[in-house]
């Protein structure tokens, strides 16, 4: 599946959306586009940068374990046989702004998985690693926070080729001046929401309007031998959301469809909609033999789409049942005490209630 093309207008109007308390710092805005660091960044020290090297040459490294259900990079196919994925995944490595990195290897295709800390609203993106190339799934809340994945996938030695932003929400492309010198692509609907309202918000230091180099379509596309299966679900947390089955490698890129044990953002007051939207995601992804790829928080297995499901019902009664703000989160944190994401929660619950 080939993006389509057109001519884009550029924008240059910097946008800002509300941020949650004790955001990582932005760097200075820039004039051009950003071009790689020249010098190690403090967050990748020469340990790290052993360690990362040791990846690239077959192992895959978990605090000096080997990753469960996760082929290490050797060269060989990935198995036929599918085999159970632990609902929580360990990670490589972290950086010095609290992010974590998740490097999860099937066969022909390796999946970096960088998850934001809290201040980034544990937003996950992704670097697809094929045997010839890149491609970049998201770029990060902040132009800090993107500069951190952008400069960790420049030390994988392989070429980026697309940029794919899922969608319209900030922290899918606040982070894209990192990777202005790469062509973008996103969901029709994404395209039109960075045309008409991103130019309407506040400006924010260094953040830039992606401008994009066409609009994504649902498809199947063939990369390096690896089939990747593209589809657009709508309605969910977004108007459409791009999605990435690997159905070989029985890996799944949710993207925001699915949060792993967060309170998910609920302010586009589609709840119900998104609950019938999770009835696109493939049967096969829903297995406790998928690994799943959540927009928000670690690596799981298909269990999050069932999980995903309970917390959706759950807000749709508390809405239902509820007026105040309050008695919404109360009964939101009280049948899920173990999750995190008390931003969104708050912050998709104020907009929820406000458009009623």
């Amino acid at each position: 599946m080939e993006p389509q093309t057109q001519t884009r207008t550029e924008v240059d109007v910097d946008p800002e959306l509300p941020s949650p308390p004790g955001r990582v710092p932005q760097g200075a805005a820039r004039a051009r586009s950003p071009r790689s660091p020249s010098k190690p960044m403090a967050s990748l020290d020469s340990a790290t940068l052993a360690r990362r090297r040791a990846l690239g040459a077959g192992a895959a490294l978990l605090a000096g374990t080997a990753l469960p259900a996760c082929q290490l990079v050797t060269g060989k196919s990935a198995p036929t046989k599918a085999v159970d994925v632990p609902a929580t995944i360990a990670p490589t490595f972290g950086f010095q702004s609290g992010a974590q990195l998740f490097v999860l290897a099937r066969g022909p295709v390796t999946f970096h998985c960088y998850v934001a800390p809290e201040s980034g609203v544990s937003a996950s993106a992704y670097l697809i690693e094929f045997k010839d190339q890149l491609f970049a799934y998201d770029t990060q809340l902040t132009p800090a926070l993107g500069r951190e994945l952008r400069y960790y996938g420049n030390t994988l030695n392989k070429r980026f080729t697309r940029v794919i932003i899922s969608h319209e929400h900030a922290e899918q492309w606040s982070g894209w001046s990192e990777f202005a010198d790469l062509p973008a692509y996103a969901p029709r609907e994404t395209e039109a929401v960075l045309a008409y309202s991103a130019p309407r918000l506040p400006p924010r230091p260094g953040v830039e309007i992606p401008r994009l180099a066409g609009v994504i379509a649902a498809g199947d596309e063939t990369v390096a031998g690896v089939r990747a299966q593209f589809r657009l679900i709508r309605d969910a947390e977004a108007a459409s959301i791009v999605t990435i089955g690997f159905a070989e490698q029985h890996v799944y890129l949710a993207g925001d469809v699915i949060y792993n044990r967060l309170h998910p953002f609920l302010g586009n007051n589609t709840v119900a909609r998104w609950l019938a939207a999770l009835d696109e995601v493939p049967a096969w992804a829903s297995e406790a033999t998928c690994t799943l790829l959540p927009g928000h928080g670690a690596p799981t297995n298909g269990s999050a789409v069932a999980e995903m499901r309970r917390y959706l019902q759950a807000a749709q009664a508390a809405f239902a049942n509820f007026k105040s703000a309050d008695e919404i989160e109360k009964a939101l944190r009280t049948q899920f005490p173990d999750y995190g994401g008390t931003y969104l929660l708050c912050f998709g619950r104020d907009t929820a209630l406000k458009r009623k």
